[in-house]
């Protein structure tokens, strides 16, 4: 399932994504468990697709989540703390720059609008 919505995610349609997701990341809450590592990339993958429906609210909440949850594990060894940094640079600048874009298209955020 969680392939699927990764399909439609690249295909554009996130809608569709977005539904799958949803339900992948139920289902490995309930399984797995909300610590575990394929949950927080459940959380991640869902955010993404939120950020690409321009649902910068719901993806900021889950960004924190996932990061939250992350912190939690540091203790176990589940995700090292640069892999944890990278990730959650990226997906924040990535928020950022949505949301930025979608204010002031004409800006390439390079510190000079045109």
């Amino acid at each position: 399932m969680a392939n699927l919505a990764a399909t439609y995610s690249n295909l554009g349609k996130y809608k569709e994504a977005e539904k799958l997701e949803i339900q992948v990341l139920d289902a490995r809450r309930r399984i797995l468990g909300v610590q575990h590592p394929h949950t927080i990339l459940a959380m991640e993958n869902l955010a993404a697709t939120l950020r690409s429906l321009r649902k910068y609210k719901e993806a900021e909440e889950l960004v924190i989540q996932a990061q939250n949850t992350s912190i939690m594990n540091f203790d176990k060894k589940v995700y090292s703390l640069s892999n944890f940094i990278k990730k959650t640079s990226k997906m924040m600048s990535k928020i950022a720059h949505s949301f930025h874009k979608e204010n002031d298209p004409n800006d390439d955020l390079t510190g000079t609008s045109s």
